[in-house]
């Protein structure tokens, strides 16, 4: 029976794969970036890191056939500027041209997916040293230490996510924006954390890398418009240990997008049009927190939580038949518990906040619920630049 790396490359993998006949050298790592109107600078956010090393970037020149003839345009400007790099080793793949490009709705997580399969045949080849494959986005700096701090994790680590700063120093509506988007990714992620949740960790695609095994495994990047990142890292935790590596943070550079529904992009946007309306900005309520917190306590003593609001919401999501099942058709309380924890997870875990919230724990102004929150410290109310940089520091 052929093993799951090998399984995956003949059956699920996308057909660039074959562009690994053409690299003949051997490099310490990989890192896979996908393109779509961009403009050719962004290469300069890649060298701290791939200076000192041999670093191959696969870069996934993409736009769908009905992009705006702009983004187009972008692409080819992007394409002849890589041809013509001479600082780094990219392997471009272009999805970008006429008569090559992806399909109508196609979205960053097919283009992310074909630079992360052909990285995968790569390693298959024995031509990456390193065994991850790291991702990124086209709006990032990486720091000096990225590749380096990646050799120094545990073997039993599956993934990384490494520890990000989103650059936000003017005094506008967007980077303001942006900042109080950041606080409310590290607000989940810490109040998940304190719950107790096996999925608190930060889903954000330019700061992921996993293993080439564990990617097999869990069937490679999702075809998604948006979100790719969250529901492979859902995949992935459920496969082993998700850890931050001990390094400088990536600064992913603050912009507003609406190229798709939902994503860091479109969220800046969203919020940026809220402020300019004068409305406050919401975090999740720190009681649906408390709630989850009790759940997963649900989840270890194999009972269900007798919170009447916490009941309605898990009713209907179907946790009283899924806990019957698991114990059920378990032999030992430990695999029914492990059972359990694959079904609820990142995913229900995000509805059931959701849930709860609809329910009437609803959002409230975001310095209240940092300020009660257990898990989070209370802010500085400005958002200047180092006054946030401080804040983001603590929570």
């Amino acid at each position: 029976m052929a093993d799951p790396l090998s399984r995956y490359l003949s059956r699920l993998a996308e057909p660039e794969i074959a562009l690994a006949n053409s690299v003949l050298e051997k490099f310490d790592h990989v890192l896979v970036i996908p393109a779509m109107d961009e403009t050719p600078e962004f290469v300069a956010g890649l060298r701290d890191a791939c200076g000192t090393r041999a670093v191959l970037c696969i870069v996934v020149v993409n736009a769908p056939e009905d992009a705006d003839p702009s983004v187009h345009d972008q692409n080819a400007a992007v394409l002849d500027a890589l041809r013509s790099e001479e600082q780094l080793e990219i392997l471009v793949v272009d999805r970008a041209s006429e008569r090559k490009r992806l399909p109508p709705r196609s979205g960053v997580g097919t283009a992310r997916k074909i630079g992360a399969d052909l990285a995968l045949a790569l390693h298959s080849r024995d031509k990456i040293r390193s065994r991850w494959i790291h991702m990124t986005d086209a709006d990032v700096i990486l720091p000096e230490d990225y590749f380096r701090a990646s050799d120094a994790v545990p073997e039993d680590a599956v993934a990384l996510t490494y520890p990000y700063w989103h650059l936000a120093e003017r005094e506008s509506y967007e980077h303001r924006a942006l900042a109080l988007y950041e606080i409310s990714l590290h607000y989940y992620v810490r109040g998940l954390a304190w719950a107790g949740s096996p999925y608190a960790h930060h889903t954000v695609g330019s700061t992921m890398a996993v293993s080439a095994d564990a990617y097999a495994v869990a069937q490679g990047v999702p075809k998604r418009e948006a979100a790719e990142d969250f529901y492979l890292m859902n995949k992935l935790a459920k496969l082993g240990r998700v850890v931050v590596p001990e390094s400088r943070p990536i600064e992913i550079h603050a912009r507003a997008s609406n190229r798709v529904p939902f994503g860091t992009g479109a969220a800046n946007a969203r919020i940026a049009d809220d402020l300019r309306a004068g409305k406050t900005f919401l975090l999740y309520h720190p009681d649906c927190f408390h709630r989850l917190r009790e759940t997963l306590a649900g989840i270890r003593t194999l009972r269900q939580p007798d919170h009447p609001l916490l009941g309605v919401a898990l009713k209907e999501m179907g946790f009283p038949e899924a806990l019957d099942t698991c114990i059920r058709e378990t032999t030992s309380p430990d695999r029914a518990r492990r059972r359990l924890h694959q079904w609820f997870d990142a995913f229900r875990t995000l509805k059931l906040i959701h849930r709860l919230r609809d329910l009437g724990l609803a959002s409230i102004p975001w310095q209240d619920a940092v300020s009660r929150a257990p898990f989070a410290p209370p802010p500085n109310a400005s958002l200047r630049k180092e006054l946030l940089r401080g804040f983001r520091s603590r929570i």
